[in-house]
């Protein structure tokens, strides 16, 4: 086989099997040998993290142990083979394998020539597997699109929010109690906030049920973080001070500061305001309201501000 397309080879992580995919509703396996016998590509199709590249590494390793020899590698290094084809042919190269696994098919339409050799390898009777998003391989070549549209296809869910929670807290060497994984369940954050619990257990060894309870039972006079948020933004006073300046994006940032500082002063959650926020951990947070306070201490102006703001909310009791 010519070396140069030595750059189409992805690396096939061993971690990605189908015992530590969170489905085992589907028998990925048979899937794979009736691609195979009947030599018709196989779609993998799914959202952004719904494990689409686990699934296809899975397949490839399973493909090695049935003694198939096969390629993975990317639509994107697919259009790159395209453009770089010096005096020798992707497509004759790619023949000589029996399985092409192939991840983001859909990046191909950069390419009409990388589609044209993906078309000319699936009518000689290649089996081919590969990722992509719902419908945005749907401008493909025609008959390519036609070919792929009548292939045999998974159809992938995202993961549930326990298996999330659970694989992460393997991650972190974390070990969850029965009780702990209810109350997170039961809990009404995102994700990314019951994340950030479990990653607090990890690194202050707090109780997770004790860090819900203190929440649930924090200050009974707070305002709507939505509220606190809405009048600060509106404050024409920290408008100036804050946005029209030569630095937005940094001002932009302080202004979020303030708002975090306000919303934990009167009560917010720390869940809540990680979701709020789009913050993956309580320790931004944490950060995000001592920048705040170092702020307020530098200018007074900011303070007093922030007093007037608080006495036009309304307590949310």
């Amino acid at each position: 086989m010519s070396r140069s397309f030595t750059f189409l080879h992805t690396t096939v992580f061993p971690e990605n099997t189908f015992d530590t995919f969170y489905t085992k509703s589907v028998s990925l396996r048979e899937t794979l040998s009736n691609a195979v016998e009947q030599k018709k590509p196989l779609t993998i199709i799914g959202d952004i993290q719904t494990g689409k590249t686990h699934v296809l590494h899975a397949l490839a390793q399973h493909a090695h142990q049935i003694n198939l020899l096969y390629i993975a590698t990317t639509g994107h290094l697919l259009v790159k083979g395209a453009l770089n084809d010096h005096g020798h042919s992707l497509s004759t190269y790619l023949h000589n394998f029996d399985c092409l696994f192939i991840d983001d098919v859909h990046t191909l339409l950069r390419s009409k020539t990388a589609q044209n050799v993906l078309l000319t390898l699936l009518e000689s009777g290649k089996t081919m597997i590969a990722t992509t998003q719902p419908h945005h391989y749907a401008q493909l070549n025609p008959k390519l699109f036609d070919l792929l549209k009548g292939a045999l296809s998974i159809t992938l869910a995202p993961p549930s929010h326990a298996h999330i929670l659970e694989h992460y807290a393997q991650t972190l060497d974390v070990v969850l109690s029965s009780e702990e994984h209810s109350a997170l369940q039961a809990h009404q954050t995102d994700i990314s906030a019951k994340k950030a619990l479990v990653s607090m257990k990890k690194r202050k060894g707090l109780s997770i049920l004790n860090t819900l309870l203190t929440m649930r039972h924090a200050s009974s006079k707070k305002f709507l973080p939505e509220q606190i948020i809405h009048a600060l933004c509106a404050s024409q006073a920290i408008a100036r001070h804050l946005l029209c300046s030569k630095r937005p994006q940094k001002r932009i940032k302080e202004l979020q500061d303030l708002c975090i500082f306000l919303c934990h002063m009167h009560g917010a959650q720390l869940s809540t305001l990680c979701a709020l926020f789009n913050r993956k951990h309580y320790v931004s947070i944490h950060n995000a309201r001592q920048r705040a306070k170092a702020l307020i201490s530098e200018n007074s102006s900011i303070f007093k501000v922030l007093r007037d703001v608080e006495k036009h909310l309304t307590p949310n009791t």
